[in-house]
């Protein structure tokens, strides 16, 4: 039977290296841009720890490659 407890819940995202060059105007390959890069994909992880904890799931983070997801966000 299915056991939501037993299940691991992966949270994907997109954009970062977008995401970086707004907030800083830098992207990933420089210095400044892969250290906001880093702090921003730390932070997602600690959510998915805390999340674990709280819930008794595990959470985990994954970067999602689906151009169709983009495409969605984009409409």
């Amino acid at each position: 039977m299915f056991d939501m407890k037993k299940q691991v819940l992966s949270l994907g995202f997109i954009g970062l290296n977008e995401c970086v060059k707004i907030l800083c105007d830098k992207e990933l390959h420089e210095t400044e841009g892969f250290e906001l890069g880093k702090s921003i994909l730390n932070r997602l992880e600690q959510k998915c720890i805390d999340a674990s904890k709280r819930n008794g799931i595990v959470f985990s983070l994954c970067e999602d490659h689906s151009e169709a997801i983009a495409m969605n966000f984009a409409k």
